[in-house]
């Protein structure tokens, strides 16, 4: 109860100066962000599929809906940043540095005209869609633009407050096992089996080495999924034995136009796909063979010709961590879960 009460105040509480900084990780061509504040809470939206189309006016609806909506809402809890988890520009990532679609798609969408937006920092990783164009270029648009994060295919993030840390891992998936070709990404192999082994070792050693009190996996493609592209098995067999090892509470994704709760069988790690900043996609193909694959749908939300898309919200103090499912344009919170603290 502790905790809930201060998510309600969250809006009275004054906030400080964050400070960021972002260093090379001990492997190369990996980061780490560390951000340190003095407020006694951290809060964050998540944020899937948000791409847009690659013809005019370059922006989807349902992408407007979800940014005005978490504007609205990082005022309310003064919130940290914001993750962008994959399928950033659709249909075929961008070309180069310049391509138009920074700004088209990006820029519009996020447009610094929401003034809880303006300085706002946007956490950027692959999707599906962005291994079609030129991953260099995005890394580069660091930078170029200040909201836009993206140091590394491969990156973690570090926020501590006095009272607790909590940590993100934003992973590569597309490297991972993804269809297609490989993207063109400076300083990395362009052979997917390298480019895998290189990230997975990285990947072990930063949640072996998390003394984070919530620790959170992040990547494009799901672990579990009921719909249209259902759960993934090379995430299966890679990224969810070391996040159990090393005791992750929650994988982030999109992928999948929707919203969905899923946790494992066991019951001790959540699955939470917010895909759907983009035309919901109400499929449910997948459902039948959720639990041969090892997971238990709790939550799916899906209103493709009634909404303004969707999104998810996290609020972590030094009591819980708190996940909010939001529909964009009524600003219910349509699901919510919540975490304890790890034990370390």
């Amino acid at each position: 109860m502790r905790y809930f009460l201060s998510a309600l105040v969250v809006s009275g509480l004054n906030s400080s100066p964050v400070h960021e900084i972002i260093r090379p990780s001990n492997q190369k061509n990996a980061h780490t962000i560390t951000r340190t504040s003095s407020k006694n809470y951290i809060s964050f939206s998540a944020i899937g599929d948000w791409g847009g189309v690659s013809i005019p006016p370059y922006q989807v609806p349902w992408g407007h809906g979800v940014a005005h909506s978490v504007n609205r809402i990082a005022k309310t809890y003064d919130d940290d940043f914001v993750l962008l988890v994959g399928d950033n520009f659709y249909w075929d990532g961008v070309k180069d540095v310049n391509d138009k679609r920074f700004v088209q798609t990006f820029e519009n969408t996020f447009s610094e005209s929401l003034g809880n937006l303006k300085d706002m920092k946007f956490y950027m990783q692959s999707g599906n869609h962005d291994y079609r164009g030129n991953m260099t270029a995005q890394i580069e648009y660091t930078k170029k633009q200040d909201r836009w994060v993206f140091p590394s295919l491969w990156y973690n993030i570090v926020q501590e407050t006095e009272d607790f840390k909590l940590e993100i891992v934003y992973i590569d998936t597309n490297a991972l096992g993804g269809v297609g070709t490989m993207a063109e990404a400076a300083g990395y192999p362009m052979d997917r089996e390298e480019r895998s082994a290189m990230q997975m070792e990285w990947f072990e050693n930063v949640m072996k080495n998390s003394d984070a009190d919530y620790l959170i996996v992040s990547g494009h493609h799901p672990i579990y999924s009921i719909a249209e592209h259902g759960s993934q098995n090379f995430m299966i067999e890679k990224v969810l034995p070391i996040m159990k090892k090393y005791g992750a509470q929650v994988y982030i994704n999109g992928h999948d136009h929707n919203l969905q709760y899923i946790q494992d069988l066991e019951e001790t790690t959540g699955f939470i796909v917010t895909g759907c900043a983009t035309l919901p996609n109400p499929s449910r193909k997948h459902r039948g063979d959720i639990k041969e694959k090892g997971g238990k749908l709790k939550f799916f939300w899906a209103k493709p010709l009634s909404s303004w898309g969707g999104y998810t919200h996290f609020v972590a103090d030094k009591w819980g961590l708190k996940v909010d499912f939001i529909d964009a344009g009524t600003e219910k919170v349509l699901y919510q879960v919540s975490y304890p603290r790890r034990e370390l």
